[in-house]
């Protein structure tokens, strides 16, 4: 039996994580959402941090293409360093790039949809902004197994987008708990 070597268990790991991405596009896709805003500045560092990655990637990928044709073929260890690459980087960076949108049925960040009946409360801190000119509104809401969950989305301080948000959601979170009470 061969030795198992790092980019065998990258690989392994690699592909695990792009199937979990394409059953939570799939299931997001299922939900047939309208967008109804899209917020520019949540996630801003990591999208651009993304982009970043892609350039090593796609250079380190080019470098060892490059590398095989100069010695004359690609080796099984090169093949799996490249499909490693690509793979960890679809399956870590993808959900991680999208833009955080508000829809009809709830608040989609990081490629996970927040339901408005799910949502128990929306806090909006004054007077804290951080040191990018960032304001954080944290959403607290129950996930399907009834854990309670917080996650930050980031707003300039005086941007248009703090502002959109809280009309929305103040719109939807209602209509979500009457449809909420219906359904009982």
């Amino acid at each position: 039996m061969n030795n198992i070597n790092f980019y065998d268990v990258i690989l392994i790991i690699s592909i695990i994580l792009v199937i979990t991405n394409i059953k939570s596009m799939a299931q997001l896709k299922k939900e047939k959402f309208t967008t109804l805003y899209t917020i520019n500045d949540d996630n801003k560092g990591i999208r651009t941090l993304g982009l970043v990655f892609f350039g090593i990637m796609a250079a380190s990928i080019v470098l060892i293409i490059i590398s095989a044709i100069s010695s004359q073929g690609l080796t099984s260890n090169e093949l799996t360093q490249v499909a490693s690459v690509i793979l960890l980087f679809v399956g870590v960076y993808l959900p991680l790039i999208r833009k955080t949108k508000i829809t009809d049925k709830g608040i989609v960040k990081n490629g996970s949809l927040i339901k408005w009946e799910d949502i128990k409360f929306i806090e909006y801190p004054k007077n804290k902004v951080d040191a990018k000119g960032k304001v954080k509104a944290k959403i607290n809401y129950n996930t399907k197994y009834n854990k309670p969950i917080n996650v930050e989305i980031a707003f300039k301080q005086d941007g248009e987008d703090i502002l959109k948000f809280k009309e929305i959601t103040k719109q939807c979170r209602k209509k979500g708990k009457k449809s909420k009470t219906k359904s009982k």
